[in-house]
C-alpha cells in the first residue's frame, strides 16, 4: 500500500466510513466491541477500500454492501493507518470509540 492509497483510503472512510462500539448485553457484564464499517451500494468500491487496508470483510447488507472490522486490534490498527489523513471529526469519534473500550476493559478487570 501506498501514502497515495492510504490517502485515498482515510477520504473514502472520512466521507462514507464509521467507527463504532457494538455492546451486548445479554450477559451478566456489558461487551464493548470496537468495529469499523462502510456501507455502500457498490460492493467494487468496497473491495478496492479493503484491498488497500488489507482486512475486513464484505457483506451483503440490507441497505447495500457493507464492509466491516470487528476485532479490536484490527480496528486499533486500522485507525494506525488512515491517522494521518482523517479529518479532526473523524480523530474524535476514534478516540471516542477507543476511549470507551478501555474504560469498560478496565472496570471489568478491575
Amino acid at each position: 500500500m501506498t501514502n497515495e492509497e492510504l490517502a485515498w483510503a482515510a477520504g473514502f472512510f472520512d466521507g462514507e466510513g464509521c467507527f463504532t462500539n457494538s455492546h451486548d448485553r445479554r450477559r451478566s457484564y456489558v461487551v464493548c466491541r470496537p468495529t469499523a464499517c462502510i456501507t455502500q451500494k457498490d460492493c467494487q468500491i468496497l473491495g478496492k477500500f479493503a484491498r488497500i487496508v488489507g482486512m475486513g470483510k464484505i457483506y451483503l447488507h440490507m441497505s447495500g454492501w457493507q464492509w466491516t472490522l470487528a476485532r479490536w486490534a484490527d480496528v486499533e490498527w486500522l485507525m494506525c493507518l488512515l491517522w494521518p489523513w482523517l479529518s479532526i471529526v473523524k480523530r474524535e469519534q476514534a478516540t471516542r470509540v477507543m476511549a470507551e473500550f478501555y474504560a469498560l476493559q478496565d472496570r471489568r478487570l478491575g
